[in-house]
């Protein structure tokens, strides 16, 4: 999986990672240079390679959605509303095209109410329409409770390799 710097720049990254990134690579510049998904990973961190899968060819919402319904997961057993895992399964189902849109954001709606912590707000994130939001904040509440090295494995497993 690879996109260029000037791909990334018009997701519009924040301006601290932007920098961070640049001198990682060595350069002040967007180019069209190929950059690789583990070298943002390694050089950034989890949060942001999250974040950057927006620019990167090779990551659909399939695998995005997927890969946030993984983080959410993670958390299963702290949820306490049926609502939250039903927004996480009804995200499953979405992502593997069992179920409509509808449906899905009808479980988001619901998860929305269920919100009492960072477990139900994971689940709630993603079952959220947009696909790279949901994986960003549902990775960022997962981080909270969950060994970084557990969720870092998943992304480079689906994404880096």
């Amino acid at each position: 999986m690879h996109t260029t710097l000037n791909k990334m720049q018009t997701c519009g990254p924040c301006a601290e990672s932007w920098q961070k990134y640049l001198r990682h690579i060595g350069k002040t510049h967007p180019d069209d240079e190929p950059i690789e998904m583990s070298d943002v990973l390694a050089a950034l961190g989890l949060e942001d390679a999250v974040w950057s899968l927006r620019g990167f060819d090779g990551a659909g919402e399939e695998t995005v959605r997927k890969y946030a319904v993984f983080c959410a997961r993670q958390m299963w057993d702290d949820l306490t509303d049926d609502r939250s895992r039903m927004a996480i399964a009804e995200a499953d189902n979405y992502a593997h095209g069992e179920v409509s849109r509808e449906v899905m954001i009808t479980a988001w709606n619901e998860a929305m109410l269920a919100i009492t912590g960072d477990a139900s707000e994971a689940a709630e994130a993603c079952a959220r329409v947009d696909a790279f939001d949901a994986a960003w904040s549902a990775v960022v509440l997962a981080a909270k409770h969950v060994p970084a090295d557990v969720l870092t494995q998943e992304f480079e497993r689906v994404f880096c390799s």
